[in-house]
């Protein structure tokens, strides 16, 4: 009878100490898993609660913390772009908060100190916070703009907030490399990023950087057709930019190609001595009165010179920028186009 109850005493004890390490809780790494396998499944809520149970298992300032700011500062973005959020306090702003943070992290980690087991993982991670915070200052910058169609916004009509946003995107967007893919969504690549690029430089107002940026894209990995034209690179024309971008932004169709005013965007390449004229797709350069060309060039036409002026005969002509003027002859009196002799 004692052996008996000796072995169930055993069992008994031995039963708990199990129940004590199942209770342990799990390390900060399956979390971060777990929350990046919701994440690829588009499971966003899940994954959010995956990368904050990460956050608050493991020791602030670690790799796995960074890590799982990083998680979910993407998974903010994505939860944003599912419901397309126009808030600016919601999950780009929070989005904004985690990937910051993480910045802030990396910025004061102690590369030595990290195991050489992690050190892959760590740098894969920084590369995604810098993707991140490409998409989110953008995205909030737009946010802020309060304009559905951001690429269309002029820079004048910018605040500072929103300037300096769309400037940190470019400054995190240079810190990636041209073969980026995001591991957890591979339909985002490096081209994305160019594109988000060219588009934030546009609307800035340079562009000359917008151009350099789009003609880095890689169209042979887009996935689908576009203008010709626009795959043969761009040079000057502003105009020719923005329906590209947009083509290419669209998957090889833009829906507001009908709606883009060149001449009041004032991306036309009419010369400053001619009228721009808006048209289905594109626009025209005239030349104003007085002077001739394409549009895109326009000189002065010296009326005197051709004698297509209407002085009257006892009267002087004078060439003008773009125009002429008449005078009477001494001895005649008028405005010039009629002149009476003197009594």
């Amino acid at each position: 009878m004692m052996k008996q109850i000796a072995y169930i005493s055993i069992l008994l004890v031995w039963g708990c100490n199990s129940l004590v390490e199942k209770s342990v809780p799990l390390g900060g790494e399956f979390y971060i898993q777990d929350g990046w396998l919701a994440f690829s499944s588009k499971k966003y809520e899940e994954a959010d609660k995956h990368f904050n149970t990460a956050i608050e298992t493991n020791d602030s300032g670690s790799v796995f913390h960074f890590l799982s700011l990083v998680g979910l500062g993407w998974t903010h973005i994505y939860k944003a772009r599912m419901i397309e959020e126009t808030s600016t306090n919601g999950y780009v702003n929070n989005a904004g908060k985690n990937l910051n943070a993480a910045n802030n992290l990396m910025l004061n980690m102690n590369i030595e100190e990290i195991i050489f087991d992690l050190n892959a993982v760590y740098f894969n991670g920084i590369t995604d916070m810098y993707a991140g915070l490409v998409l989110q200052r953008s995205y909030f910058a737009k946010q802020k703009s309060a304009n559905e169609n951001a690429w269309e916004t002029t820079n004048e009509s910018l605040s500072d907030t929103v300037r300096i946003l769309y400037e940190e995107s470019i400054d995190f967007s240079i810190q990636l490399e041209s073969d980026y893919i995001f591991q957890h969504d591979v339909e985002l690549t490096y081209n994305d990023i160019l594109v988000l690029r060219t588009e934030n430089y546009l609307i800035l107002g340079n562009i000359e950087k917008a151009i350099l940026s789009f003609n880095q894209i890689d169209f042979d990995q887009l996935g689908f057709e576009v203008d010709e034209t626009c795959e043969q690179g761009i040079d000057i024309d502003s105009s020719k930019l923005i329906e590209c971008l947009c083509l290419v932004s669209h998957n090889g169709f833009c829906p507001f190609q009908d709606l883009i005013d060149e001449c009041t965007l004032e991306t036309d390449n009419c010369d400053a001595n001619a009228i721009c004229t808006n048209t289905d797709r594109s626009f025209t350069c005239t030349c104003n009165s007085g002077y001739s060309g394409d549009g895109t060039s326009c000189t002065d036409i010296d009326e005197c010179t051709l004698e297509t002026d209407n002085c009257d005969v006892n009267a002087a002509c004078t060439n003008t920028d773009g125009s002429f003027t008449c005078a009477c002859n001494s001895g005649y009196s008028g405005d010039g186009t009629s002149c009476t002799e003197n009594d």
